[in-house]
């Protein structure tokens, strides 16, 4: 029995574990998707301040600002991809626990059919026995 619940509970772990990597996966993609519109933004406030003679002055500092967020953009998908391999190892970490716990289950399950079988030919033995003599 100890067996089993070192396994469930290692099952768990590996259940939230997974949890923990998708939400940090989800708020990584989210985080991405934030910096690439604030990026799109600074690119069509450049254009803007491109097609206007006022704002020419203006160009340096949206460049400067383009050029920040594309960077912030790579850093990020960097960290998307290292929240990915982590999901991924999660997900196969906790495959592993939920194979584990079926071959447990396999296992007892074979062992009560053994000792189901054992316990029926005792019976029967003993109610084939010949009586008193």
């Amino acid at each position: 029995m100890a067996h089993s619940k070192l396994i469930q509970r290692l099952l768990r772990i590996r259940e939230l574990g997974l949890k923990g990597a998708l939400a940090g996966l989800k708020a990584r993609a989210a985080a991405v998707g934030q910096a690439e519109q604030a990026r799109a933004q600074a690119l069509s406030a450049a254009q803007g301040a491109a097609a206007a003679p006022a704002s020419v002055a203006d160009l340096g500092l949206l460049g400067a600002a383009r050029l920040r967020q594309a960077r912030q953009v790579r850093s990020l998908r960097a960290e998307l991809a290292a929240a990915a391999q982590a999901t991924d190892q999660a997900r196969r970490l906790h495959r592993a626990a939920l194979q584990s716990r079926a071959e447990l289950l396999r296992r007892q399950d074979r062992q009560r059919e053994r000792d189901q079988e054992g316990d029926a030919e005792s019976f029967f033995g003993w109610k084939n026995r010949p009586q008193g003599k």
